[in-house]
């Protein structure tokens, strides 16, 4: 499938009034299938770091169970790399994102080789909901942004969030992360962590089809818990709020 035809029924189903859901499991300890049966949820994309060769086995593993990979690429990539990982991400013509961070000049550089290598690639920009004034690649080369979104003690504003969303120029995703509680005070609390994923899900009410995506990042950082399966009361929310809102029409089986 190319990314053109991909992209015209990823719109199509923005307008369903309902969100394509994905998460980020490395680090976890689980895969696809644990994963789902520990938080109760059924998503559509996973999201699979890459350092220097193509994945294989884990998009296979996504392919298998009806899931769309998503490849996140930084600057650590080696440049000679690039085009073989083009090849093989289109290889079987299956749909998949491409998630390319780093520096304006970088991501055209990969998004260029991909547009050229690998057609079924649907092209995601990042930017961080730190930096808003972020620079776009432009409609040629992002076909989705993707807001990496962080919440924390130190960053309760999910307003900032909104704002970027709706004044995005192309479709929004969010990689989201929401802290538990921080080992250094335990200043951030469970409450606080359901509040704040209620409020982010429930943007899909006002923004429309602006928001058509919530890919939930599982992480450890500086003391902060940011994995959903570590606290039951966090992950069963989690679970009610993707049931709610995902899209049971999006995986690989129902296309």
């Amino acid at each position: 499938m190319t990314a053109v035809l991909f992209f015209d029924a990823l719109c199509c189903r923005a307008d369903s009034g309902k969100l394509v859901c994905g998460a980020y499991i490395a680090g976890t300890g689980v895969d696809i299938a644990q994963y789902e049966e520990i938080c109760g949820v059924k998503n559509s994309i996973y999201l699979i770091g890459v350092k220097k060769d193509y994945p294989k086995s884990r998009v296979m593993e996504c392919y298998a169970r009806g899931k769309i990979p998503m490849l996140l690429i930084n600057r650590s990539m080696p440049l000679s790399r690039l085009p073989a990982l083009a090849d093989a991400a289109g290889e079987y013509g299956m749909p998949i994102y491409i998630c390319i961070g780093g520096e304006l000049r970088f991501y055209r550089y990969c998004a260029e080789i991909f547009r050229a290598r690998c057609p079924c690639a649907v092209l995601v920009q990042p930017v961080m909901l730190s930096q808003p004034a972020y620079e776009f690649a432009g409609t040629d080369l992002a076909d989705i942004l993707a807001v990496t979104a962080t919440f924390n003690d130190a960053n309760r504003d999910p307003a900032a969030l909104y704002h970027i969303i709706e004044q995005a120029d192309i479709p929004v995703m969010i990689n989201l992360a929401v802290c538990r509680y921080d080992e250094n005070g335990h200043r951030y609390t469970t409450l606080d962590a359901i509040k704040t994923l209620n409020y982010v899900y429930a943007a899909k009410n006002d923004l429309g089809t602006r928001l058509f995506g919530i890919n939930y990042i599982n992480t450890a950082k500086d003391g902060r818990r940011y994995d959903i399966a570590c606290d039951s009361k966090v992950r069963t929310v989690y679970g009610g709020l993707v049931c709610k809102w995902a899209d049971p029409s999006y995986g690989l089986e129902n296309r």
